[in-house]
């Protein structure tokens, strides 16, 4: 699912990003409980994958409906898990803003 999940995230339009676990969800054709789970899990194996090249997180691109304006705890732990988290004298939106800038660019 995480192949779908980068092609779905590359062909949106910037002025649709960032989209939330939910829509992301639906769009990939889940709707049963757990779907956001599952969606979480795949974002977190293309971080894994994007910390391997050296490519900005697509994971950026997907926040929390709660916050809309930032991802879920899991997505700065699972940075910090590959070894390119929240760099020292950055916070947690420093580090998301320059990830999903980063991300946009390579659109």
């Amino acid at each position: 699912m995480d192949k779908d999940i980068r092609a779905y995230l590359n062909g949106l339009p910037v002025k649709d990003l960032p989209i939330t676990y939910g829509q992301l969800a639906r769009a990939m054709g889940l709707y049963m409980p757990g779907s956001i789970a599952k969606v979480t899990q795949a974002l977190e194996e293309t971080m894994a994958e994007d910390a391997r090249i050296g490519a900005p997180f697509v994971a950026a691109l997907v926040v929390s409906k709660a916050s809309g304006i930032s991802p879920a705890r899991g997505f700065f732990d699972q940075a910090q898990k590959v070894g390119r988290g929240v760099q020292a004298g950055e916070d947690e939106k420093a580090f998301y803003k320059r990830e999903f800038d980063a991300a946009i660019a390579a659109l």
